[in-house]
């Protein structure tokens, strides 16, 4: 997908939208929701919805529409959902 941009105001980056069970939760500065979440029985991907903290518990099913994006963090890559909005 990043090799389709440029993404900007004119060519917005695509949107998904998704049902998960959140695995794991927590929160980030008092604002960020940071999780795993998992799709069927063994694919668990992470998450991040910025500037939002989640009333949903760990076990929970939710309905999301995402961004994807690679997260690099200590020399690592992988995939992370950018959660834009909880159905």
């Amino acid at each position: 997908l990043q090799q389709l941009g440029p993404w900007g105001q004119a060519f917005p980056e695509p949107l998904f939208i998704g049902s998960f069970i959140i695995a794991q939760k927590r929160i980030l500065a008092n604002q960020h929701s940071k999780m795993t979440l998992q799709y069927g029985e063994t694919t668990f991907i992470d998450a991040i919805c910025f500037n939002q903290v989640f009333d949903q518990m760990i076990g929970d099913a939710i309905e999301v529409i995402y961004k994807l994006d690679i997260n690099e963090y200590q020399g690592n890559r992988n995939t992370q959902l950018i959660i834009e909005k909880v159905l």
